[in-house]
């Protein structure tokens, strides 16, 4: 019971470190072309 508690808790440090450092990554990329994006789709609205 403890080993799979123990298990289990590495699983999901190393599975949300993997998720955060992936999300780093896709913002990275993505940041510039999605905030313009947006910020047209805003403008667009607002004005």
């Amino acid at each position: 019971m403890r080993l799979q508690c123990i298990f289990l808790c590495g699983t999901i440090v190393l599975s949300s470190k993997a998720m955060y450092t992936l999300i780093n990554l896709v913002q990275n990329n993505m940041a510039d072309t999605l905030q313009s994006h947006y910020l047209n789709k805003i403008r667009f609205i607002c004005y």
